[in-house]
């Protein structure tokens, strides 16, 4: 996936990319007609729903903590904007490889930013 590609996703389609290429399910499927998201978990030999990762906090910090697990770090900033002092909320994944800092970040809602930073870093799409 591209990095133009993984910030378009969002929703139920966001959630399964995360699914497949961060959380390591497989035979991952997303039916848009129905808003489905479905897939094997590790380990399991039966079809799932799709957790929302994309949609609640507790469910993103399973990826913060998958992402832990392969050896990225994550930082999670709310700061107002100078124009208007709404909230800004980014999320920043990072970790060195071989004496090279790789990096990726992404901003919206917290879970959406998480799920969209954690595909960015494990894809291979951040600012390296």
């Amino acid at each position: 996936m591209t990095r133009d590609e993984i910030l378009a996703l969002e929703g139920r389609k966001l959630d399964a990319a995360v699914a497949e290429h961060v959380m390591g399910w497989a035979a991952v499927r997303y039916e848009p007609e129905m808003g489905i998201a479905r897939g094997m978990p590790p380990g399991l030999r039966y079809v799932q729903n799709v957790p929302h990762y994309s949609a609640d906090l507790t469910t993103a910090w399973e990826v913060v903590e998958r992402l832990d697990g392969l050896g990225f770090a994550v930082a999670i900033r709310v700061t107002p904007t100078l124009r208007n002092m709404e909230q800004h909320q980014r999320v920043a994944v990072w970790r060195i490889v071989w004496d090279r800092e790789e990096s990726a970040a992404a901003c919206g809602d917290i879970p959406t930013a998480i799920c969209r930073a954690a595909l960015l870093a494990v894809c291979g799409e951040g600012e390296g």
